[in-house]
């Protein structure tokens, strides 16, 4: 068998940055990435994918942003929706609400990738952690302009944000909104907090 047989390939080198983004080994993942370059193997959008999503498991939401916006438009590589969601997880990971909210716009105007409820339920998830709730409304709000379900993740970060920020009323509306959306899921989450009887604001 000839060495050149022997030479790793695209296929094979996605395996291998596949089992590193499993693992979180995000060290591994970014050498994988760099070797494929030295050898004429340009990384695709799935390499870099699995490297940002490897970068997210490993808490390394820099790296992660990093690759997304930096290191892939220098290769000519344009993100798909895929991979800005593992942008934004990354940043949902490490609480960084603000730029998970950029990748979401840059994704929308300066890419032109539609994203799905993924993509606003990772920044949800984000804004929500910081108790950024006037933000998860308005998130919430745009996603039946964009065509895209709320879904049960949806609706109770978004619940959680307001009733962390003591904001009952809103809380109490999007809890009603959730169970006319037949969301039953949300009301096992948020019965115990009582907001559908209370009348603060």
């Amino acid at each position: 068998m000839q060495l050149s047989s022997l030479r790793p390939h695209v296929v094979t080198y996605s395996a291998t940055m596949s089992a590193c983004e499993k693992a979180g080994e995000w060290q591994s993942a970014l050498l994988l990435l760099e070797a494929m370059r030295r050898v004429d193997i340009p990384p695709g959008v799935t390499a870099y994918s699995a490297g940002i999503s490897a970068c997210e498991k490993g808490t390394q939401w820099q790296r992660a942003v990093f690759l997304l916006t930096e290191v892939m438009p220098q290769a000519h590589v344009l993100p798909n929706v895929v991979a800005y969601n593992a942008g934004i997880s990354a940043c949902q990971t490490c609480n960084h609400w603000a730029y998970a909210l950029q990748l979401l716009y840059d994704m929308r105007c300066a890419h032109g990738v539609q994203p799905d409820v993924i993509s606003l339920n990772g920044c949800l998830g984000a804004c929500a952690l910081a108790v950024q709730w006037q933000q998860c409304l308005a998130l919430l709000g745009s996603m039946s302009a964009q065509d895209i379900e709320p879904d049960v993740t949806s609706y109770n970060s978004t619940i959680s944000a307001c009733l962390k920020g003591g904001k009952w009323q809103p809380a109490r509306y999007r809890f009603l909104q959730s169970l006319a959306r037949n969301q039953p899921q949300v009301r096992e989450n948020v019965l115990a907090s009582g907001i559908i009887y209370t009348t603060q604001s």
